[in-house]
């Protein structure tokens, strides 16, 4: 993993740092446009693997992290650091800070897209691999690409996202296009990786792939791309294309719920520890109503297990006026991976397809079988469709329950569920000033160059959510 962090060749090749110290060879000496005329084999693999560098960039630290950003405004949990009182403010009441847009990830993710966009170009010239690699590479380049714009596509929504990336850094700034645009362009970005990867042969140029353990031949890593791809049909209510999606994934009830595609991280001397971990509970805590809420196992008594291998009880206490009484141990040391994508939430989001393509039986199925299998829950019958508002159907409402115990702190799954159900508004607010976001407006930088001003440069209105004691 040690490569990982130091030979994120793009970076370097557009000045963003330099280092001495590289287990490869010193591409900081080249230039773009060397890259771009007959770049070797060993220069494609290290753009490559330097994708994956920057896609755990999303996660920099506490205050720089888009799984925190996203969890505190799907209420998930809160970080609120006791040396900048002013932070937690900036986050959960209104006005929204200045600086909480850029935090969710914008400039890394276009940093990301930049340099894919730099690493396909080069393949157009490079004839040190064969034809079918090169197809393998822009198909991983492609779906890395993809799943910056999803990340983005998460926290911004209505807001909408330039995605017109490949021009000239002289150009007029490319038109804002709407959330569900978005979701189509990452839809079509997804499906041309796919017909890259089923031409790519049978191995990538470059190895390993970290944090893609068995999904390191393009064959393997196209079952990556498509379980993106289900998520993204589903989160676009398109429940054809996600069991489709999902019918060509890695999604199975045989294998480990954890297995996946991961953002990895490690303590060795060069490389990157988890920016999340939080051993001494200092700063990222859960909300009460994880505890309060979280179903019982068989006895009656005993959480749901996932809040138990998650989530820490903790002695109460203040934190910037805010009552806490636990935080996240889910990265439980400085090593531990993030999920991208794992086969528990394929299996929720098979379940989610079917119930609303009317086989609530099967829906039931693989419900009950993460509920066992994840929170050591008993099954449940079908509870039927005369559920309340905002979701109308009981067994949705199970699905959605399984869905945020099992993808807690990960990746925003909440504030994505809330927004497109519509329960933003039942989220919880511990002080009387906090709100909900349904979205975030446009980085100001995006904003200052374009007249006029597009609608995401307006902030959302905020929602009042529910009180709670916390």
């Amino acid at each position: 993993m040690r490569q990982l962090m130091q030979v994120a060749l793009i970076p370097a090749l557009l000045g963003l740092g330099a280092c001495k110290d590289l287990t490869v060879p010193d591409y900081n000496a080249q230039s773009l446009s060397s890259l771009q005329a007959g770049a070797t084999q060993a220069a494609i693999g290290t753009a490559a693997i330097g994708l994956l560098a920057t896609s755990r960039d999303f996660n920099t630290s506490f205050l720089q992290s888009y799984v925190v950003s996203s969890g505190e405004f799907g209420r998930e949990g809160m970080e609120l650091d006791p040396s900048n009182g002013q932070h937690p403010l900036d986050r959960l009441q209104s006005p929204l800070g200045v600086g909480e847009p850029g935090y969710a990830g914008w400039q890394t993710a276009y940093k990301l897209i930049r340099q894919a966009n730099v690493l396909i170009h080069a393949l157009d010239s490079t004839t040190t691999i064969t034809d079918p690699q090169k197809e393998a590479v822009r198909g991983f380049a492609q779906t890395i690409k993809a799943l910056s714009f999803m990340r983005l596509n998460n926290s911004f929504d209505q807001s909408g996202q330039p995605i017109a990336t490949d021009i000239a850094t002289t150009a007029a700034p490319a038109a804002i296009m709407n959330g569900a645009g978005v979701r189509t362009y990452i839809a079509g970005l997804l499906d041309s990786a796919k017909t890259h990867l089923l031409a790519g042969g049978s191995e990538f140029p470059f190895t390993p792939i970290p944090g893609f353990t068995g999904f390191d031949t393009p064959a393997n890593f196209l079952k990556v791309n498509r379980a993106l791809r289900a998520r993204l049909a589903v989160y676009s209510a398109d429940w054809a294309a996600a069991l489709q999606g999902l019918s060509e994934s890695f999604v199975d009830s045989t294998i480990a719920l954890t297995i996946g595609a991961y953002d990895i991280y490690s303590a060795n001397s060069g490389d990157k520890t988890n920016p999340l971990y939080d051993p001494t509970c200092r700063q990222l805590f859960s909300m009460t109503v994880n505890r309060t809420e979280a179903q019982k196992q068989a006895d009656g008594v005993t959480l749901d297990q996932r809040y138990l291998n998650k989530i820490l009880d903790i002695t109460p206490k203040v934190s910037d006026a805010i009552p806490v009484s636990a935080c996240f141990k889910i990265y439980s040391s400085s090593a531990s991976p993030i999920p991208i994508v794992k086969n528990e939430e394929l299996l929720l989001l098979r379940a989610e397809a079917l119930l609303q393509t009317g086989d609530r039986v099967n829906a039931l199925k693989y419900v009950n079988f993460v509920r066992a299998n994840s929170g050591k829950l008993p099954p449940v019958a079908d509870p039927g469709a005369t559920g309340g508002t905002p979701v109308p159907d009981q067994l949705l409402d199970e699905i959605l329950y399984n869905r945020r115990y099992s993808l807690i702190w990960e990746q925003g799954a909440r504030w994505a569920d809330a927004r497109r159900y519509g329960f933003l508004a039942t989220l919880p607010t511990v002080l009387p000033k906090h709100v909900i976001y349904p979205y975030l407006p446009l980085p100001s930088d995006e904003c200052v160059p374009r007249s006029p001003q597009p609608l995401g440069c307006t902030a959302p209105t905020p929602i009042p959510g529910v009180p709670t004691t916390n």
